[in-house]
């Protein structure tokens, strides 16, 4: 089964989009600059235009809690807070998005070395 997400924040001086999925590899991730706050139908447009050329992450080990189906959404709201208020928001994303650094850089360098 796959699932994703689309979460558009404000991070900075700039909207964001961080693009979720879960499947048998695990969780990959990817972040898009919006640049300023878009509507409803720009974000599917972005979606529909852009969807292709979407570069996610390596794939990170997802923790149990992640691939429940069904969790009552009063359930689902306390169990947030309490992940937000002992390790932080979007952690395995962030691991996600820091490991696609990495290996972004990784490729950069070893493309200036040779």
């Amino acid at each position: 089964m796959t699932t994703g997400s689309l979460t558009v924040l404000f991070e900075d001086s700039f909207w964001i989009g961080l693009f979720e999925i879960i499947d048998q590899m695990g969780l990959r991730a990817c972040k898009v600059t919006f640049g300023a706050e878009p509507t409803e139908k720009e974000v599917m447009e972005f979606i529909d235009k852009n969807w292709n050329r979407l570069q996610f992450s390596q794939a990170v080990e997802v923790p149990v809690e992640l691939e429940k189906a069904k969790v009552n959404p009063k359930r689902r709201l306390r169990e947030a807070k309490k992940q937000t208020q002992s390790q932080g928001i979007g952690s395995k994303s962030q691991q996600a998005l820091k490991l696609q650094q990495e290996q972004s850089s990784l490729v950069v360098s070893a493309i200036r070395s040779a």
